[in-house]
Order: structure tokens, then sequence, then C-alpha cells
């Protein structure tokens, strides 16, 4: 997992370089969404600082209330790009390999969200994100 300051979302692939057969409109995990809050949270908890790439999420969000997100709502962001929310997003035992506790670490809205992608376009850094239902 690498950052960059913008990323292609695709209506067939989701984010652009993903591994193929994850994404697309119908693809329920197309984009995965995480809260650099609730990631600081998680790591202070556990005592270490993990970039938050360690988490294995697409898209990294700041300034959002993600108790204040639920499946079905939409997220906009930018101009452009439109996301649907789909459910919370499981751990997997990769999250133990990087750092053991991780994954229990990472219960409810920590471990962030999946989304289906509505509207294709790019997402960079600074864009704002709107929700709506």
């Amino acid at each position: 997992m690498m950052p960059h300051g913008a990323v292609s979302i695709d209506a067939n692939t989701g984010v652009f370089g993903n591994r193929p057969g994850k994404g697309g409109q119908t693809g329920k995990r197309a984009v995965t969404i995480l809260s650099k809050e609730l990631w600081n949270e998680t790591c202070t908890d556990l005592g270490v600082v993990l970039p938050w790439t360690t988490r294995r999420a697409s898209v990294l969000i700041s300034g959002m209330d993600f108790t204040a997100i639920s499946d079905g709502l939409r997220l906009q962001f930018g101009p452009a790009v439109i996301l649907e929310v789909t459910g919370i997003t499981q751990p997997c035992k990769r999250m133990d390999e990087a750092h053991q506790g991780l994954k229990a670490a990472l219960h409810g809205v920590r471990g962030g969200f999946t989304c289906r992608v509505i509207l294709a376009g790019d997402i960079r850094l600074g864009d704002n994100v709107t929700i709506f239902p």
C-alpha cells in the first residue's frame, strides 16, 4: 500500500490499480474508507504508531464523524465522485500480522466502511467530502 495525492475511481474496477475483481458499481467493496481520527485513536489505544496504510483501506478521510455513517448513505468526494456505503469493513488476520491486537482494536466503525461506486472520477488530497442520503 502506497499513499497517493490523488486516485482515480472507476465504475468497473473501483480504485484504479487495485486487484481486479473487487470493484465496480455492483461491487460492495469497490472502495474502502477509513477515518484518520479513529485510526489515530486505535493506534493510541495499542500504544503504537502505524501508518494508516497498514489498514489496507483505499481512502483516508479526516474531519468526518464516522458514527453518523450507515449503509445506504452516499458520500461525494470533491466535485465528481459519489460512493454508496455498503457496510463496515471487517478486519482480517493480516491486521494482527501487522501488529498483535490490531484486528480486535478495529471493531465497529474503527475498521472503516466498504463502498460501491455510483459516479466515477478522481479523488484528490484535500477534497471535501459531503454526506447525503
